[in-house]
């Protein structure tokens, strides 16, 4: 009879319900398109190729000697009214304390805005990183460097290359100032994915690093199940 039935997504192993009634059905998750027939239950073709990512504006390539790199800026327009809450909520404290110490004030009125001081300073230093930090993936053959910086940021990682089997791209479920976010992720040889690079503001940045290591590991794109649909 008609109705819903679960199935496995063999190119990506992710559970898709399928209504019967269709004689067809695409897999959200990686593309692969299926035909429902009454002498084979599940027919398959292999997902559709990713199309070619053009090079986005804040990533370029450089090479040095053996070695190529890709340096992404993270300057970003979206930078901008974080600087204007930063400009006040600074300038707010730094007057407060102007005038306390001016009054010679007790120490318990000093101590009394810690917090927002703690918070001044982490989104002081997060928009300081914003307008000058990049990164820069390298390849020399041998391994797979990240590097963030010039201010002193997490993340960076040096990794042997024969650690990535699969690279693959998911939209993070948390949004930063109201918009969604991306992770690179890859997969090492025993199957567990791990995140290289987090926090990327543009989809196209993300697939363009991807296809861009991709083709430096000669990694066949392959669907991953949760990643960015096609």
């Amino acid at each position: 009879m008609p109705g819903l039935i679960t199935l496995n997504c063999s190119s990506c192993g992710a559970k898709i319900a399928v209504d019967t009634q269709d004689a067809s059905y695409t897999c959200q998750f990686c593309g692969a398109v299926r035909v429902l027939d009454s002498q084979s239950p599940v027919s398959e073709f292999p997902a559709a190729p990713r199309p070619a990512i053009e090079q986005p504006a804040d990533v370029y390539l450089e090479q040095e000697g053996g070695a190529i790199r890709l340096v992404r800026r993270w300057f970003q327009k979206g930078l901008i009214p974080l600087a204007v809450f930063c400009f006040f909520w600074d300038g707010f404290l730094f007057f407060w304390y102007w005038m306390a110490l001016r009054t010679n004030a007790s120490i318990e009125m000093l101590l009394g805005p810690i917090v927002h001081v703690i918070v001044g300073i982490v989104l002081t230093y997060g928009l300081a990183a914003g307008l000058l930090n990049r990164t820069e993936i390298t390849f020399d053959r041998q391994q797979l460097s990240t590097w963030h910086g010039p201010l002193p940021w997490w993340g960076s990682r040096s990794l042997p290359l024969g650690e990535i089997r699969q690279l693959y791209t998911r939209e993070s479920s948390v949004k930063k100032n109201g918009r969604s976010t991306y992770h690179l992720f890859y997969t090492n040889p025993e199957g567990r994915s791990k995140k290289l690079l987090s926090g990327l503001d543009s989809p196209d940045t993300a697939l363009f690093i991807e296809q861009q290591l991709e083709a430096w590991l000669n990694i066949p794109d392959q669907p991953v199940q949760g990643e960015l649909p096609r």
